[in-house]
């Protein structure tokens, strides 16, 4: 019960990647891709569109996240998916994990089930079930 608050009350993944832009000042194309992949985390969207939506080439905005963010862009756009996931089931607004990961753009709801686990240390599934339990 201990271990499963503590992961209750963990920060997620997103909040600590925008907590590494206050270190260094990130350029605007960056911001701007991170605020259209916050704004699309529903929407289907290519490297291209958020390099479009930055305002850059793709191979800019690689550059950029890797300098700045040292991951990729898609890599960023998961973990803010991932980081939407778990306020879903924490809300209680997510009612199961296939109808869930379709919602957030993840073919494959395995796929899904076995990065949130990497993230959270639960499975969507199990996360669910202890909310419920004990809300």
């Amino acid at each position: 019960l201990v271990f499963a608050k503590l992961i209750m009350t963990k920060s997620d993944n997103a909040n600590t990647l925008n907590n590494f832009s206050g270190l260094r000042i990130s350029p605007r194309f960056l911001q701007r891709a991170e605020a259209f992949m916050r704004e699309n985390i529903h929407n289907a969207v290519s490297l291209d569109e958020i390099a479009d939506a930055a305002g850059c080439s793709a191979r800019a905005l690689q550059r950029m996240f890797k300098e700045y963010r040292d991951t990729s862009p898609m890599h960023v756009l998961c973990e803010y998916r991932l980081s939407a996931a778990h306020e879903a089931i924490l809300s209680g607004s997510a009612r199961n994990v296939t109808d869930l990961a379709i919602h957030l753009q993840f073919s494959n709801p395995g796929r899904f089930s076995s990065l949130y686990r990497n993230a959270y240390g639960m499975s969507p599934s199990a996360m669910m079930r202890f909310h419920e339990k004990n809300t």
